[in-house]
């Protein structure tokens, strides 16, 4: 025969458990679905027959770069888009000639992969596949050079 102490206990004990299960399945349909950020993968990669230098990618509220890329290298950044504006590309090729290149207009809230190719005469190609109003595999056109 049970008493009511050892019947009151188990089902606290049980509603204690259920409401952990309960708090562990909501946090995690939470992570799953609902913390989703959107993120760029950058890759510039150096088509030249010798290094560019001083390298730097301007996008919407921020900038990033490298020193030196060498020839056939890659270099990868992953960055998230605050705000809306224009990508652009500035290095120094071999020779100490400055280049500058306009790419994508990027706006917050696009993800996806964008690749930049870099030439040492600045005829540079940018493609990507952003988000699901960004064409894929459009290219700048490197009349755009300033």
């Amino acid at each position: 025969m049970r008493d009511n102490a050892g019947f009151t206990a188990s089902a606290a004990l049980f509603a204690t458990a259920r409401a952990l299960l309960f708090v562990t399945v909501a946090v995690t349909l939470a992570a799953a679905t609902g913390c989703h950020s959107h993120f760029i993968d950058a890759v510039v990669i150096n088509q030249g027959n010798g290094p560019v230098r001083n390298l730097q990618v301007d996008y919407p509220s921020a900038t990033f770069g490298v020193s030196q890329i060498d020839p056939g290298q890659q270099f990868h950044y992953r960055f998230k888009i605050q705000g809306a504006g224009t990508a652009k590309i500035t290095f120094t090729d071999p020779d100490g000639h400055s280049h500058q290149n306009t790419g994508f207009a990027l706006r917050e809230g696009q993800e996806g992969a964008m690749t930049i190719t870099v030439y040492q005469n600045g005829d540079n190609v940018w493609a990507a596949g952003l988000g699901s109003d960004h064409a894929a595999g459009q290219a700048s056109d490197p009349s755009d050079k300033k």
